[in-house]
């Protein structure tokens, strides 16, 4: 099985793949116009997250965590597995105070669907339990959501040597290069590149920027 160096774990709103993208960049020194579009969110997907994420339950019982295929060497997964305390990754997740999420949903809703409510419901149901997707409504969906979201986020710290990452640094530049530096891919020759596209994903996102 070959285990990724980094796995960043992070619920919604899509700080994760903006964290990702900017690994990426920072490796590889191109960007384009689609890494980060209108509504803010960034560019993001892997073999890794989607099977982590989008297809961890089937018909509501959660799959047993298996790879069988090159993984990169940072990785993003929204979704907590048992699985991962044998893993030889470096974790972290991304972590905010609770008296945020209501604005992080506001993030995901719009940028993941479009501020579709019928369509965001249906996507969160995609890695909630069977159990509780079923009474996921109009009327409830936030409360359950969050609930959902926060216990996740309690279960990422199960695992050993875990390091937080706050989601308030990734407003700030220098703080991002930081974080950057620390998981090992700031490189000084690709920061212009880099800032070039923090600035697009900044300027996007300011209207929920400015909330917190």
């Amino acid at each position: 099985m070959s285990y990724p160096k980094i796995i960043i774990l992070a619920i919604g709103g899509s700080h994760g793949d903006f964290l990702l993208k900017s690994c990426e960049i920072m490796t590889h020194g191109k960007i384009k116009d689609s890494d980060v579009d209108l509504n803010g969110r960034a560019d993001y997907m892997s073999t890794f997250k989607t099977q982590t994420t989008l297809q961890t339950f089937k018909k509501g019982k959660k799959q047993k965590l298996e790879i069988n295929y090159k993984t990169n060497d940072i990785e993003l997964s929204h979704i907590y597995y048992e699985e991962f305390q044998n893993f030889t990754s470096k974790f972290y997740y991304i972590d905010f105070d609770k008296k945020y999420l209501d604005i992080v949903l506001d993030m995901c809703i719009e940028k993941v669907c479009n501020n579709n409510i019928d369509k965001a419901i249906e996507y969160f149901k995609e890695y909630i339990i069977d159990g509780i997707a079923k009474k996921i409504n109009k009327t409830n969906y936030r409360e359950i959501l969050k609930l959902v979201w926060w216990n996740g986020i309690k279960k990422y710290k199960k695992l050993k040597d875990i390091e937080s990452i706050d989601m308030l640094s990734f407003y700030n530049f220098d703080e991002m290069c930081k974080i950057l530096k620390k998981l090992n891919v700031y490189n000084k020759e690709n920061l212009t590149v880099y800032e070039k596209f923090y600035q697009k994903w900044y300027n996007n996102n300011k209207k929920f920027i400015n909330k917190f």
